[in-house]
C-alpha cells in the first residue's frame, strides 16, 4: 500500500483500478486511510462502482462515510464475490480487447499468461501452479478504458477515452473523428 501511495502521488493523474480479492480488500483498505490522512479523495483515484454506478440521483460521494468499511467494499474490481466479475473479465473484455489489439500485445509474459488460460472448476483461470495477475491486470484496465462508465467523474474529459483509435484498434486522424462525433451529436439531436 505504501509503495502504490507513493506511486499515485508520482503519477497525480493515474487512476488505479485495483483487483478487489482476498489481498486486494486489505490493501484498499490501508490505501485509503493513507489517501484520507493526505486529504487526497480516494474516489478520483481509486475505480469505484460509486461512479461505475452513478446516475443524477446517486448519493453525493461528499456524504459517503469511508470509515464504514460496507462503503469501502465498492472500491475495486471485485473478482470474488460473483462468477459474473470474471466472466466479463475473461468474456466480453478479453475477446474485445483482443479485437484492439491482438497485433499489438509485445509482453511475451502477458501473451504467455493469455494463451494458458484454462478452464477449472468451471471457470476460465490460470493453469495449477501458475498465475494471471498480468492478464487479469491488463483486463482491468481494458476493462476501465471499454467498458468504465462515467470517466469524466474521475477528471477524465468527456470523450477522450480511445478517442484516437477506431473500433479496429487503428490510429485515425483526429480531424476525422472529430467530424464523426459531430455527426453522432447531430443524429442524437434530430431523434
Amino acid at each position: 500500500a505504501n509503495c502504490i501511495s507513493e506511486l499515485m502521488d508520482m503519477l497525480p493523474n493515474s487512476i488505479l483500478i485495483p483487483e478487489r480479492n482476498k489481498n486486494g480488500a486489505f490493501m484498499l483498505d490501508m490505501l485509503i486511510d493513507m489517501m484520507i490522512k493526505k486529504r487526497s479523495n480516494p474516489f478520483y483515484r481509486i475505480y469505484n462502482t460509486y461512479f461505475q454506478d452513478w446516475n443524477s440521483s446517486s448519493e453525493d460521494i461528499a456524504n459517503i462515510d469511508l470509515s464504514d468499511g460496507t462503503k469501502r467494499k465498492r472500491f475495486g474490481f471485485n473478482t470474488t464475490s460473483s462468477q459474473d466479475s470474471r466472466n466479463i473479465l475473461y468474456g466480453r473484455v478479453l475477446i474485445t480487447s483482443l479485437q484492439y489489439m491482438a497485433n499489438r500485445l509485445f509482453d511475451a509474459d502477458l501473451a504467455s499468461e493469455i494463451k494458458s488460460l484454462t478452464v477449472r472448476n468451471g471457470r476460465v483461470d490460470h493453469p495449477v501452479g501458475c498465475h494471471d495477475d498480468m492478464c487479469i491486470a491488463w483486463l482491468l484496465t481494458c476493462f476501465f478504458a471499454l467498458f468504465g462508465k462515467n470517466h469524466h467523474l474521475y477528471g477524465i474529459p468527456k470523450g477522450s477515452v480511445l478517442k484516437n483509435v477506431n473500433l479496429e484498434g487503428d490510429h485515425v486522424d483526429p480531424q476525422d473523428k472529430r467530424r464523426q462525433l459531430e455527426i453522432r451529436e447531430r443524429i442524437g439531436e434530430l431523434r
